[in-house]
């Protein structure tokens, strides 16, 4: 009878409103959590602008070292300097590249993103079929 509509009605009103909430509470959390990454990713170019002015500066004085050994006629020690000078640029290169964000950090963070809606999404994916099943 019309008590039973007037129930079913207010019924799919709290569901609809349930699902409008934990939808809002998604987009917060998904909002946080890209927030996050953010925050991370520019802390970590930041560190890795620091870590390239060291190495920078590194080359710097072993290529003043180096021209010293070559005035004094060290051949050995010049070319030590310049593997170390080699090495320290491969760094900087690599560095550079930044890809140590790319391939370790975001790959751990981004399944979360992802994983934190599909879960709440199922859920109510779920409420809704069995609702619609009921009709």
């Amino acid at each position: 009878g019309k008590e039973n509509e007037a129930l079913l009605e207010q019924k799919s009103k709290e569901e609809e409103e349930k699902r409008i909430k934990s939808e809002q509470m998604m987009e917060t959390e998904k909002a946080r959590h890209e927030d996050r990454v953010k925050q991370l990713q520019e802390k970590f170019k930041k560190e890795q602008e620091q870590q390239q002015q060291e190495i920078e500066r590194a080359i710097e004085s072993k290529l003043k070292e180096q021209e010293e050994m070559l005035k004094k006629g060290f051949m050995d020690e010049a070319d030590n300097l310049k593997e170390e000078i080699n090495k320290l640029n491969n760094e900087k290169k690599h560095l550079h590249g930044g890809n140590i964000f790319k391939d370790y950090v975001m790959p751990f963070l981004c399944p979360l993103v992802e994983m934190v809606p599909n879960l709440l999404m199922q859920r109510s994916m779920i409420k809704s079929l069995a609702k619609g099943l009921k009709r």
